[in-house]
């Protein structure tokens, strides 16, 4: 038994050693020092991988008034705010605001809202009105950014009756630096920040209302963390 485990063990040492001396003659004898000392620092056990960063695009998903009070907080101290609705409908005078996402330095935040199930189209339990939202985190008066940001500035009007101040628009940023490309959030944050494409379908979006929860807070809380990051880019490129 032993011989068999002693055939079966992974040389690492000579897997490494038959590794380095592969490598082309004009690998500098710096690169070769520093690999022997990884190779060694990986047989010592040195080498412990740190834990990765949560994910600042997971959102915290906000069903209790109590919690609005202190995300209203973090929100009164930011010196900008990305807010994105999710509608039922791309006119307000037909349909409803779905959920409400916002994102600053600190994280993001999906508020469900008019989330309903499909069968019975009535609302899903533990989710909080759009005039608790708007009153408790006093979005009329946040320095509000968002990508094509007419489009909250009409259903905030329609549906909360608050007329909101945006500081910034990253659609018309976006157009502004690069008017030969595509404006379209995706299309932006795919280009100049390296992410994947997280959309959802179009059958998706036009039932958006009756998809999880979860599902949609994760989508938006995307929209926000990118839309908070296109900020910071084009601020720098135009400021």
């Amino acid at each position: 038994m032993r011989e068999i485990e002693k055939h079966t063990t992974f040389d690492f040492r000579g897997w490494a050693e038959h590794a380095l001396r592969g490598l082309p003659e004009s690998t500098s004898d710096e690169e070769m020092t520093l690999l022997r000392c990884q190779v060694r620092a990986i047989e010592a056990g040195s080498v412990i991988a740190n834990p990765l960063p949560p994910d600042p695009t997971a959102p915290q998903i906000v069903r209790k008034r109590g919690e609005l009070k202190q995300i209203a907080t973090q929100l009164a101290g930011a010196s900008g705010v990305v807010i994105d609705l999710e509608t039922s409908a791309l006119n307000p005078r037909v349909g409803e605001i779905v959920g409400l996402g916002l994102a600053v330095e600190c994280g993001t935040y999906y508020v469900p809202i008019n989330h309903r199930f499909e069968e019975t189209k009535l609302l899903r339990p533990d989710q909080l009105t759009l005039n608790d939202v708007v009153g408790a985190l006093h979005i009329a008066d946040l320095p509000l950014v968002a990508h094509n940001a007419k489009f909250e500035l009409r259903w905030l009007r329609w549906h909360a009756g608050v007329t909101c101040k945006f500081i910034w628009d990253t659609l018309l940023a976006a157009r502004l630096l690069r008017s030969d490309l595509p404006a379209e959030l995706k299309d932006v944050a795919t280009s100049e920040l390296d992410v994947p494409d997280w959309g959802l379908s179009k059958f998706d979006i036009a039932r958006i209302q009756f998809l999880p929860i979860d599902q949609v807070a994760r989508y938006c809380a995307k929209d926000c963390w990118y839309t908070a990051q296109l900020l910071r880019k084009q601020h720098a490129c135009l400021v």
